[in-house]
């Protein structure tokens, strides 16, 4: 059996190593992984992953677990329709509810999933992205539009994977999407905003590669 982990680490200004406080793992019988975190506002803390072990087929499902404030287990939900889908990143909105981003198995191929929860992991609306291919989802977070999705993509582009961007809006409404990148393979694994608002990419790249092997692939975007 495999189980999310959960490790909370204090750092201490001077040493050099750091001090396990607090370790537990949560799951069922079969496998389940955490990719994600972020405080909730009532000072608790979601961690989202992915489950095999709620369905019949082991398929895996969307994870999300809530711990209070003392990291002391409250509740956990699963979300999904059956087909494999796993739980990649959750950001905090402005009305204090949350959006988990996912990646879903659907009618053969992959896409991008949005869930709206609320503190209690209540479904508001889920929305799905992509083309008609292949497309996946490692990051979102917040910006002065809405909330941005960083991944990658097959549908769009040079018809190899190509580094992906989705902006939406606070409905979940798409405002623009791109792809990025060469004629080889290129995703990004993270985005962050810089103080003048462009979008600072960072993930890997087939297509950029002296050597032909995959390297780091840094990129900045005007928003």
């Amino acid at each position: 059996m495999r189980s999310l982990l959960v490790v909370i680490c204090i750092f201490i200004v001077g040493l050099v190593k750091s001090q396990f406080v607090y370790i537990n793992t949560y799951g069922g019988p079969q496998s389940e992984e955490g990719n994600d975190i972020v405080q909730t506002s009532d000072g608790g803390f979601f961690a989202l992953g992915s489950t095999s072990s709620n369905s019949d087929n082991n398929n895996s499902q969307v994870y999300l677990v809530k711990v209070d404030s003392l990291l002391a287990f409250e509740w956990s939900k699963v979300f999904g329709n059956g087909t494999l889908e796993s739980g990649q990143s959750i950001v905090k909105t402005d009305d204090d509810n949350y959006l988990i981003l996912a990646n879903a198995s659907i009618d053969n191929d992959y896409q991008l999933k949005i869930y709206k929860i609320n503190i209690n992991g209540d479904v508001l609306w889920s929305e799905q992205y992509g083309g008609d291919n292949w497309d996946f989802g490692n990051k979102i977070i917040a910006n002065d539009y809405g909330f941005l999705i960083a991944g990658y993509t097959y549908s769009f582009g040079a018809e190899q994977k190509d580094a992906y961007l989705i902006q939406i809006d606070e409905n979940g409404d798409v405002l623009w999407e791109n792809s990025y990148g060469g004629e080889e393979d290129d995703t990004f694994k993270d985005i962050a905003i810089d103080n003048d608002g462009n979008i600072i990419a960072v993930g890997k790249s087939n297509s950029f590669s002296v050597a032909g092997n995959f390297e780091s692939y840094f990129s900045k975007i005007s928003n």
